[in-house]
């Protein structure tokens, strides 16, 4: 399998390629592809490039600045704010705050409270 693509990019009809390595990515690299190259089709991507390997890869109107080790999947992704991690609906989701998540213990702790037992003494 291979582990370095080129990714067709456009900005104000301009049309460039981007290398992407595959890095330490661990999923499904043809998923990640295809949600690459369907964001880099739909949006305005520009390459700024310094020489050397130094760039700026400016996506829309945010900027990232790349070095001479390139980019990867796992920064393509995040660069695109593309999550590829699979929803459980039957386990907790990370975005739920821990005071939602751990709201209802005290509450349960509270209700078995009794009161102390007066005939007990030190």
């Amino acid at each position: 399998m291979k582990d370095f693509w080129y990714i067709d990019i456009s900005f104000d009809g301009k049309k460039s390629r981007i290398g992407i390595d595959k890095g330490q990515f661990t999923g499904d690299v043809d998923k990640a592809l295809d949600a690459i190259r369907a964001f880099c089709a739909n949006n305005r991507i520009k390459i700024n490039s310094f020489g050397f390997g130094y760039a700026d890869l400016i996506i829309e109107d945010k900027t990232h600045s790349l070095t001479p080790y390139g980019v990867d999947i796992d920064m393509m992704l995040g660069f695109c704010g593309i999550d590829l991690t699979p929803t459980n609906n039957a386990g907790i989701r990370l975005s739920q705050s821990k005071d939602r998540l751990l709201g209802a213990i005290p509450q349960v702790v509270e209700s078995q409270a009794q009161e102390p037992d007066s005939s007990f003494k030190l």
